[in-house]
């Protein structure tokens, strides 16, 4: 009877331990990307086909980092909750997609503009894509 006090005792601390964890985990603030220091700087063109080539040695290098990307706007998608930005490659098959949360796209790019954005790698599915991205610059087409 002894060692199911002791069982359970463990079993109920390490739950305490876990939630713990968890709660510091879940309220983690997030990183402040505009102070934060880019990986790598390249285009759009440079990152896709970096990502096309290799895939998993691209994912090595920068999946999850911070990566600052410039690019001609092809395309442009706001919802509610967040904007997403579709930036050119010379590739039919893909492109890089930029998504800023609500608030974040201060000011709205063109078709057509040379944006300079800063974002979280998540990888390549059909595009490679950028999270929780920054305007860095946007040069308007003449």
């Amino acid at each position: 009877m002894k060692t199911w006090k002791w069982i359970l005792l463990g079993l109920i601390l390490a739950g305490i331990v876990g939630g713990g964890i968890a709660y510091q985990q879940y309220f983690k603030p997030h990183a402040d990307l505009l102070h934060s220091t880019a990986k790598a700087e390249m285009s759009a063109e440079e990152i896709y086909t970096v990502f096309d080539e290799n895939e998993s040695e691209a994912n090595e290098k920068f999946l999850d980092e911070v990566i600052d990307v410039e690019g001609t706007v092809k395309k442009i998608n706001i919802e509610s909750d967040k904007s997403i930005v579709q930036l050119e490659t010379s590739h039919m098959m893909g492109g890089v997609i930029c998504e800023f949360e609500a608030g974040a796209l201060k000011e709205i790019p063109s078709e057509g503009d040379v944006i300079h954005v800063r974002g979280i790698c998540t990888g390549k599915l059909m595009d490679v894509v950028l999270v929780r991205c920054i305007l860095l610059n946007n040069k308007k087409q003449q």
